[in-house]
């Protein structure tokens, strides 16, 4: 799963406290989950070797706590990926095929496209959906919704990415495409 939000601010800066994003997860009904509160642009999801920032997130999970993933599988608790060790592994080259990028319209005046990674049990309760977007207190992103990751179609998420900056466009004159 991912929350899609924009900041006017430089991604790799954004570290989101764990009590905002706890706060965020319930709001949407999510009990159990891998969490972190990095903000990555669409691009940098796919590290240098092909790893997802979803795998990463429960590889470092399972290797630092094995003994609580197990214990998100049963539908109870949090685990805390740190902003610091997602950025350093996700957030400075591009694995996505430079075609497919090109040909989805990210950019945005003034603004960045950032998703919010998350990782929710299989056997986790029905999400709420977001009536309204939700800025962070500091200002510093504002999350406009969440989506399922399909690494089957991983490009339904620049998809996702892309109706949010033509929202944006739309809604904010002066925030047209900045190539």
């Amino acid at each position: 799963m991912y929350f899609i939000a924009v900041t006017t601010k430089k991604p790799s800066e954004i570290d989101l406290s764990q009590e905002l994003m706890s706060g965020l997860l319930s709001s949407i009904n999510a009990r159990s989950a891998i969490y972190t509160g990095a903000a990555i642009e669409p691009q940098y999801l796919i590290n240098a070797k092909g790893t997802t920032a979803w795998i990463g997130m429960w590889a470092f999970i399972a290797r630092a706590n094995p003994e609580l993933l197990k214990s998100l599988g049963q539908g109870s608790g949090l685990a805390w990926v740190t902003p610091a060790w997602m950025n350093k592994a996700f957030g400075n080259h591009v694995n996505w095929p430079e075609k497919m990028l090109r040909s989805h319209n990210l950019d945005v005046k003034g603004y960045k496209l950032v998703t919010i990674p998350f990782l929710l049990p299989k056997n986790e309760t029905a999400l709420k959906n977001m009536t309204q977007s939700v800025k962070a207190p500091d200002g510093s992103v504002e999350v406009f919704g969440f989506h399922e990751f399909d690494e089957n179609n991983p490009e339904a998420l620049l998809v996702a990415h892309e109706t949010i900056a033509r929202f944006i466009r739309k809604e904010s004159p002066g925030a047209e495409r900045s190539r």
